[in-house]
């Protein structure tokens, strides 16, 4: 969008009475149905009820209108629907309009003309001789029913706050968007194609880069607010930045990265109404353009501006520096607000800061008990997380490369999760096991096979076995014969598949069969390498994730140091995870978080 030649105010309804405005062809017909109709008027309802108390600067926001000004009329590019909504209400109170001297817009269409005949007599007769009749009908039905039980009072305070002035105060205002109309088609078209919907980010930057805002020689500043703003979206784009700060969730709620910059210093919360962070700067705007007048002063939209660059500045340092991009990257991955890390920065040193984060950590982990936390229990899975997480965060500031940083953006988009080291119980996912053998088939050959490889039925089948089983001793060679003929007989393959993994797993598993959901049997795994049926052996994993470090893919640094058995006091048996290695890893991970948990 062309946000330098855009125009953007809170227009009173009061003030577009006597307007005229005009819908272009490409736009589609009024489609309301009751149902959002009845939304709006209950919306208006509850405001009115509490104008009384309220202050007179309150007043209830209409999304945006906009527009460009041509021929003496208003081109209609989006607001429509609640324009003609409006416009409907209007004429269901036109006997206390006429009483209070109360008029109404125009509205003009340029390809059905006949639907503005209709707006001003709306007749049940003919609403069902086109589609735009059956709408603008159903919606009037809609709101002569919803004033039905309403005595004249209530319908009076309710024409008042629609179309009450900007003094009188406690009125209904749309947001005014107001742009060039060579900018038309393409603002509409961006629209309708779900690129630019009118977010808090594209307002503000509305109100900041307004005309009015700079002196008429100062069309440089402006370009460089634009450029500044800008720098700052792409900046947030960086999925290593913007991941740091937030997670998945947060990606479908800001399609304009800055708007969560904004949103930080208007104090949006969750039960903030959807344009809070519009209404913050445009109140900030107009009470510091006020002060300014009073004072004789210049008004000067850099000292708005300044706060945004200020609170942006503070995240950058916070990316930027390597402790505290993992210490608070940790804390804001676990809930905490970036409004509650500010308060722990507030007059700080970097030292007493990162003490004060640290410390933060710990008072929302200090509660967990690590040898209670048990895999099976839903309440725990989170806390287990948690302690996973933070080792591995822990584990890498103590390292030796510290340049190293942990990616929190791949460790949310890949899915990384907790998962077993060894297998949690005996293969009781049935249904997965043609890959699950394939896997063990490679592990033994050193060979990644397709089932149609070892089908009996194939040309290829004598010579491939022949080559599988070459440099093989002769308890392997028995396990592939048995692989082979479980992936062979699609009939009676269930007892097989069951008897082969319970002598694996006997084999691999190492810790007893009670002590799988442990902690010491825990680490954090990606869908890949946990191969989708959870159940992959010890061995298998390892392989993938050696074989994942190699590539460069992303493996936590804990990860991949239990599959290495980093922590194993004895570099002994390799291929098999002991109960030893569950010890060593546990006590570890236990020294690492000391500071942390009890």
């Amino acid at each position: 969008m062309t946000a330098l030649s855009a125009k953007i105010r809170l227009e009173p309804i009061s003030n577009l009475l006597d307007k005229k405005f005009f819908i272009p062809s490409y736009q589609r017909g009024y489609r309301w149905t009751s149902h959002e109709v009845n939304d709006l008027l209950d919306d208006i309802y509850e405001f009115t009820k509490n104008n009384e108390i309220a202050e007179k600067s309150t007043f209830y926001c209409l999304q945006p209108l906009i527009v460009y000004p041509q021929n003496g009329k208003y081109y209609l590019i989006d607001g429509q629907q609640r324009l003609t909504t409006i416009y409907i209400i209007l004429t269901c109170l036109k006997e206390i309009a006429t009483i209070l001297g109360k008029g109404k817009y125009v509205l003009e269409y340029e390809t059905r003309p006949d639907s503005e005949k209709y707006l001003k007599v709306i007749d049940e007769s003919s609403a069902n001789d086109n589609v735009d009749y059956y709408h603008i009908h159903g919606a009037y039905k809609a709101v002569n029913d919803w004033f039905r039980d309403k005595d004249g009072i209530l319908k009076m305070n309710m024409l008042k706050t629609i179309t009450a002035p900007d003094e009188e105060g406690r009125n209904v205002k749309f947001i005014w968007y107001e742009i060039e109309p060579k900018d038309a088609i393409d603002v509409f078209t961006r629209i309708n194609i779900g690129k630019i919907p009118l977010t808090n980010a594209e307002l503000v930057k509305a109100l900041f880069l307004r005309e009015k805002n700079f002196k008429s020689n100062e069309t440089a500043k402006q370009v460089f607010l634009a450029s500044e703003w800008d720098d700052i979206e792409r900046k947030l784009s960086n999925p290593s930045f913007w991941y740091f700060l937030t997670d998945l969730d947060m990606d479908s709620r800001y399609d304009n990265k800055i708007e969560l910059l904004l949103d930080i210093v208007s104090k949006k919360g969750k039960e903030s109404e959807k344009l809070h962070t519009f209404h913050f700067f445009n109140n900030l705007i107009e009470s510091e353009r006020k002060s300014t007048f009073e004072q004789r002063e210049v008004f000067d939209i850099d000292q708005v501006w300044k706060m945004i660059k200020n609170q942006f500045s503070q995240l950058e340092e916070w990316y930027s520096d390597h402790t505290l991009y993992h210490y608070i990257g940790y804390l804001f991955h676990i809930q905490t607000s970036i409004q509650e890390v500010s308060k722990l920065a507030a007059g700080k040193s970097k030292k007493q800061f990162i003490k004060s984060v640290k410390d933060a950590i710990k008072a929302k982990t200090n509660g967990i008990s690590l040898d209670e936390l048990d895999f099976d229990k839903p309440k725990d899975k989170k806390n287990i997380r948690k302690v996973l997480l933070l080792f591995n965060i822990e584990s890498l500031l103590q390292s030796n490369k510290a340049d190293t940083r942990f990616p929190f953006d791949r460790y949310k988009n890949e899915s990384w999760d907790i998962e077993h080291i060894n297998p949690q119980n005996p293969f009781d996912k049935i249904e997965f096991y043609k890959n699950w053998c394939l896997d063990i088939l490679e592990y033994l050959t050193g060979q990644k096979l397709q089932l149609s490889d070892i089908l009996k039925n194939s040309e290829e089948y004598d010579e491939c076995v022949e080559e599988l089983m070459q440099n093989l001793h002769e308890e392997e060679k028995a396990t592939v014969n048995q692989i082979i003929d479980i992936l062979n007989d699609e009939i009676d393959y269930k007892p097989k598949v069951e008897d082969l993994s319970a002598k694996l797993f006997s084999l691999y598993r190492g810790v007893e069969a009670e002590e799988t959901n442990h902690l010491s049997n825990l680490t954090l795994l990606d869908p890949q390498t946990n191969r989708g049926y959870g159940n992959a052996l010890f061995p298998i994993k390892r392989n993938q994730i050696i074989e994942n470090d190699m590539k460069g893919l992303f493996v936590p640094i804990c990860t991949k140091n239990v599959f290495l058995k980093y922590y194993s006091k004895q570099f002994a048996e390799v291929m098999y995870w002991r109960k030893t290695d569950a010890t060593a890893y546990f006590e570890s991970l236990k020294g690492a978080l000391s500071y942390y948990l009890n």
